[in-house]
């Protein structure tokens, strides 16, 4: 622990007044707070739940922007004053009235409706709907569509909310780019725009438009997708050009027509459960070498706006009809191959070139994350395959793919209807186990059955009763 420097405002904010206080403190490696004499930890608002871990010994606190501090249960904390010891601390406001130092009940309230007095965090929030906007006139529309425009303005208002990325989501990182071994060059990309975002006010995780270019079978797609997911909580809006993609669906259609709506761009930023859009959510456009230049309405026209942030800090969607921010959108295309796509296009994009997965690659690393994926997807009991697959599966497995990632499922498939036995001591049916395995006793090489998939936890009313 040490008193490094700290990259969040609120963060800075809020050493200013520890220090102030002469509040004993501590900050660590992951830049959140430590009060060792209160045993609080102290982080953003968005992040406390990467400590949760650590809730048995530490009472979590969050930061908002407003100065407030409240725990995982919505219990204020403020800050209080001892007139005997003459001595600042953190507590929750309903604690009792002794100090934590000396035991004396002549404590004093530091507080200002439950908020850090004389916080005056002045950080300028940002909008994606300007807060003075003002709706187009909606009366000549039916009903329902006035209503969906109001719930779009809804869905937009407000600060908005920047996507980051933590120390947790980090370590997932690195465990998905331990599936996709041919991605280095765009990983060590991911990761240097990952220690900018560091820099920055708001910490926000953002990249060029970029082309992942590679041939069909590489895994560009599906790292997008599992990106994606752990990046922002949820697979991205994907947008497949092979099929001839209208623009209204990225661009919404006049509110006029009777199954017009918002297009996808502008549905990416919308607020969820927590009020706030969101300004720099993934956008995948699929085969991108696919795209009808020579359609009338050929979405490439639209690209030419977003990719720029110039415009696109104007971008209107023609069923909602109010220009919005839309500049920290961040676009991922696909492709493979880049003789059809127009030159104005990768112009706007920074590519990079996926190669095929070697033989080494799918033998030592990607053949072993499909056939996890494939027991799971399949919901297969894994107590009735090899826990891990031997080296002379994995041979057969080479040897029906041809080596192409495209083929492995179909490969365990064949292989399953080939392997496929019952025991005979057991009468259990079990399948792509090897020879050896089989004459060595299947049994020492069979996986673990899943109980469930959440690990049990005491309740938090438990767990709450038990930290008092």
């Amino acid at each position: 622990m040490s008193k490094q420097k700290l990259t969040s405002p609120i963060l800075q904010k809020l050493e200013e007044v520890l220090i102030e206080l002469k509040i004993n403190y501590e900050i660590s490696d992951e830049e959140y707070f430590i009060l060792p004499d209160e045993q609080i930890i102290i982080d953003e608002s968005n992040k406390v739940e990467n400590h949760f871990f650590k809730s048995e010994t530490f009472a979590l606190l969050e930061i908002f922007r407003d100065g407030k501090i409240i725990d995982l249960y919505n219990d204020t904390y403020i800050f209080k004053f001892c007139t005997n010891c003459n001595k600042f601390f953190l507590e929750k406001e309903s604690d009792s009235e002794e100090c934590i130092f000396c035991k004396d009940t002549k404590v004093l309230y530091l507080s200002q409706d439950g908020k850090i007095p004389n916080w005056n965090f002045n950080l300028q929030e940002e909008y994606i709907l300007a807060p003075d906007f003002s709706l187009p006139s909606i009366n000549s529309l039916k009903a329902e569509k006035q209503e969906q425009i109001q719930e779009i303005a809804k869905k937009l208002s407000g600060p908005v909310k920047y996507l980051t990325i933590s120390d947790e989501k980090i370590k997932d990182l690195n465990n998905l780019d331990k599936n996709y071994p041919n991605m280095k060059v765009f990983q060590t990309y991911i990761r240097e725009q990952i220690e900018l975002s560091k820099m920055k006010i708001y910490g926000e995780f953002s990249i060029k438009p970029i082309l992942l270019l590679g041939n069909a079978g590489c895994g560009k797609t599906s790292y997008v997708y599992e990106f994606a997911k752990i990046f922002q909580g949820k697979p991205p809006i994907r947008i497949d050009l092979g099929n001839d993609v209208p623009t209204f669906t990225c661009v919404g259609s006049d509110p006029g027509y009777t199954d017009a709506k918002q297009g996808l761009i502008l549905e990416s930023m919308f607020a969820e459960d927590d009020g706030h859009p969101i300004k720099n959510p993934i956008i995948h456009f699929d085969e991108l070498d696919k795209i009808n230049s020579d359609n009338k309405y050929s979405i490439e026209t639209i690209f030419y706006s977003i990719l720029e942030r110039s415009t696109s800090k104007n971008f209107r969607d023609n069923f909602f009809g109010v220009d919005v921010d839309a500049s920290g959108i961040n676009y991922i295309f696909t492709a493979n191959s880049i003789e059809n796509i127009p030159k104005p296009i990768l112009n706007r994009l920074r590519i990079f070139e996926i190669p095929d997965y070697t033989e080494e690659q799918l033998r030592n690393i990607v053949i072993d994350n499909f056939y996890q994926n494939w027991l799971k997807n399949n919901n297969l009991k894994k107590e009735c395959f090899p826990e891990v697959l031997s080296n002379e599966i994995k041979d057969e497995i080479i040897k029906i793919s041809k080596c192409d990632s495209r083929s492995i499922n179909d490969a365990f498939t064949e292989l399953f209807a080939k392997t496929m036995r019952v025991d005979d001591k057991t009468g259990e049916r079990i399948a792509l186990f090897s020879d050896s395995e089989l004459y060595g006793g299947w049994e020492h090489y069979r996986g673990k059955r899943d109980f469930s998939n959440q690990k049990w936890k005491l309740p938090d009313y438990f767990r709450r009763i038990s930290s008092m």
